[in-house]
């Protein structure tokens, strides 16, 4: 796949593409928290007086305070015992799998369970549930199929990070033995769903002892890095996954920069309820549009549209209009491509009413037969 021409961020609604100054709605900065001056200043504290980071991994000499310190609040934001932060949103995933050899002996993978799920699955080594659809009933059908000794980790994406589907996890919850586990990769969920920007958890009210939590930091929580969430004893099991062991500790900006963001959604609980109410009204002003993936509660909206064509003229009529043309290709989407789209806290009414009158223009009813531009 040869790069694509690099874009230069100006704020946190626009970036320039070459000369062009483009308003977009692209990428994961969901709550507009990448350029925050606390968050900013918080990274450059930690980091002005000492080390970039301990030089070492966290299982050898490379453990700090602030790494601790970062984990228990983040703990308690997700509602969840304990938390372990990781370099990385796709390692954390890695990591999560890996320590529950010691505590599963199946995983079923949900058939479009992201790539860092999938990965982790192949490395942790346990047997894999074959056949399964992805419904909660064929879940429970495939679980009474095993051995009654089976401990099985179901493994999923809370938010479908290209389509921003939502899962039912009440239900696959409902569907898993008392000696199951729930893994929920939440990284286009943690400050996106929820009343407190608490993720999918908080979203469906979930209180279990069976779920662990995976996600990235680097989506609506504005900084770098993954995390881990869940009870005590996986979390000690991930403490000695071999790639949590084998890996140098992060930047302490990472962690300090984590802490301000939740000092600010615990000051500014609005942010993310600024959120939730522009991604419901887009969905809702997309409705009918054919192609559209629409999940009110995720601030994504997918466009699949039926031909080449098609997207050649959404795409002009979004450049024309000063939008930038998120048309993308990711796994987990089209192979073709598809355009994807998503709300933030810091857009203003009038340009998502623009990208919403586009993309109506151009790919809504009655414009699929290759008539002329919007």
């Amino acid at each position: 796949m040869k790069p694509l021409r690099p874009l230069v961020p100006v704020d946190a609604t626009h970036v320039r593409d070459g000369g062009r100054l483009l308003w977009h709605a692209s990428g994961c900065n969901y709550l507009g928290l990448l350029d925050h001056p606390q968050v900013r200043a918080a990274c450059a504290t930690a980091t002005a007086h000492g080390p970039l980071h301990p030089g070492a991994s966290r299982a050898t000499t490379g453990e700090h305070a602030l790494y601790l310190r970062a984990e228990r609040a983040l703990a308690r934001f997700l509602g969840l015992k304990t938390a372990l932060l990781l370099p990385s949103g796709y390692m954390a995933s890695l990591v999560a799998m890996q320590s529950m050899t010691a505590l599963a002996t199946h995983v079923a993978l949900h058939p479009d369970a992201h790539s860092c799920l999938r990965d982790g699955t192949r490395l942790s080594g346990l047997r894999g549930i074959r056949g399964w659809d992805g419904t909660p009933a064929g879940l429970r059908r495939a679980v009474a199929r095993l051995p009654a000794t089976s401990r099985v980790v179901l493994a999923l994406d809370g938010v479908a990070p290209a389509a921003g589907h939502v899962a039912d996890l009440p239900a696959f919850l409902a569907a898993l033995p008392p000696m199951g586990w729930l893994m929920v990769d939440d990284a286009h969920g943690v400050g996106v769903l929820g009343r407190r920007g608490g993720g999918s958890i908080e979203h469906h009210g979930i209180r279990d002892p069976r779920v662990v939590v995976t996600g990235s930091l680097s989506k609506a929580m504005g900084v770098h890095g993954g995390f881990v969430a869940g009870p005590e004893a996986v979390i000690a099991s991930a403490r000695g996954a071999p790639v949590f062991v084998g890996t140098t500790s992060p930047p302490l900006s990472m962690p300090a920069g984590l802490m301000a963001v939740l000092g600010i959604l615990r000051h500014e609980p609005g942010r993310v309820r600024a959120l939730q109410e522009r991604a419901a009204w887009l969905h809702r002003q997309l409705a009918g549009v054919p192609g559209v993936c629409s999940d009110p509660s995720s601030p994504v909206v997918a466009l699949h549209l039926p031909d080449k064509a098609t997207a050649r003229r959404l795409g002009a009529a979004l450049s024309r209009a000063g939008i930038l043309p998120s048309f993308i290709r990711y796994p987990s989407g089209p192979r073709d491509g598809f355009f994807r789209f998503a709300a933030s806290a810091m857009h203003e009414w009038s340009d998502l009413g623009r990208l919403a009158a586009v993309i109506r223009g151009a790919a809504g009813p009655g414009r699929l037969d290759g008539g002329g531009d919007a």
